[in-house]
């Protein structure tokens, strides 16, 4: 069965793979990214879809046993990691400039309440 993604095409230069991955399937995988928590397993399948991609864009498989360094190296692609963090802190300063007053500020300036929490222990006693 032939592949007929637009990465596998071999007649396509890599620059311009390049740019389709950059501007087309990294903007869909980050989608929302801003929101997430970037924990290690989120991490990990962030990476590995960037390599397969990758693997596919350069028309080589996992048999062909090229490190991922060589990999980065022949595509050139933008790291997928630091776009995601990227963008968070780009989200950030978004919600920490704005002054209407919405939840997300709301919860940016926390300011707690005059008096302590009781302990859960106090609460039940009383």
């Amino acid at each position: 069965m032939e592949d007929y993604t637009l990465f596998s095409k071999a007649k396509l230069p890599m620059s311009l793979k390049r740019k389709i991955y950059n501007q087309c399937a990294l903007t869909v995988m980050m989608y929302g990214c801003e929101t997430w928590t970037l924990n290690a397993q989120t991490t990990q399948r962030l990476r590995v879809t960037q390599r397969a991609m990758e693997r596919c864009m350069l028309g080589i498989t996992m048999r062909d046993r090229k490190t991922n360094e060589w990999i980065c190296a022949q595509t050139k692609a933008e790291y997928i990691i630091t776009v995601s963090k990227k963008m968070k802190w780009k989200w950030a300063g978004h919600i920490a400039r704005r002054t209407d007053g919405k939840w997300t500020t709301n919860v940016l300036h926390f300011i707690p309440r005059e008096k302590k929490r009781l302990r859960r222990l106090q609460i039940q006693d009383e």
